[in-house]
Parts: structure tokens; C-alpha cells; sequence
């Protein structure tokens, strides 16, 4: 029983360091430049980045503008995989 609170423990912690990294060190953005916004591309950059250093385009520096929809679908992929992880262990645990 003490085998399967060590890998729930385990797996609790790897999920929020993945959290921590996807959501604070590597979050998801559109790098965006002019007063339109207009899209440059997509890049994964700390969440405190705002301004891409040196780069200009006609003479608006590019910012970075977070995109909620794609951070939200890479949370909610590694909640299902660690909530199906612990409920597999759960399972095993019972038997």
C-alpha cells in the first residue's frame, strides 16, 4: 500500500512541474506587431516576455500576446493524462 502512495506522490509532482513549465517557463503566444495586431507567428516563450528584443517590422516592435486557447488545451492534456495516470494506479492499488 505505502508503493502506491509513493507513485501517486510521484505522479502529483511530475503534473505540477509540467503545469509550472507549460504555463509559467514556456506558455504559448502569437507574436504580434503594429496597432492592428497583426499576427507574425506563434512562438513558446516565458510568460514574462513581452517585447521580441531587436526585431522590428515597418517600424513596430514585435510583442508577444499569449494564446489562452492553446495554453488551456496543453492543460487540459496533461490533467487527463495524470488523472488517467492516477486512476490506473488507483485501480492496481484495490487489487
Amino acid at each position: 500500500m505505502d508503493k502506491y502512495k509513493k507513485i501517486n506522490c510521484a505522479i502529483l509532482g511530475l503534473y505540477s512541474l509540467l503545469l509550472l513549465v507549460v504555463g509559467v517557463f514556456r506558455a504559448p503566444f502569437y507574436v504580434v506587431w503594429g496597432p492592428e495586431k497583426n499576427i507574425a507567428t506563434h512562438t513558446h516563450a516565458a510568460i514574462w516576455s513581452s517585447v521580441v528584443p531587436n526585431k522590428e517590422i515597418n517600424g513596430y516592435n514585435l510583442m508577444y500576446q499569449i494564446d489562452f486557447q492553446r495554453l488551456l488545451c496543453e492543460i487540459a492534456v496533461i490533467t487527463l493524462i495524470a488523472a488517467a495516470l492516477l486512476l490506473l494506479v488507483d485501480r492496481f492499488s484495490k487489487e
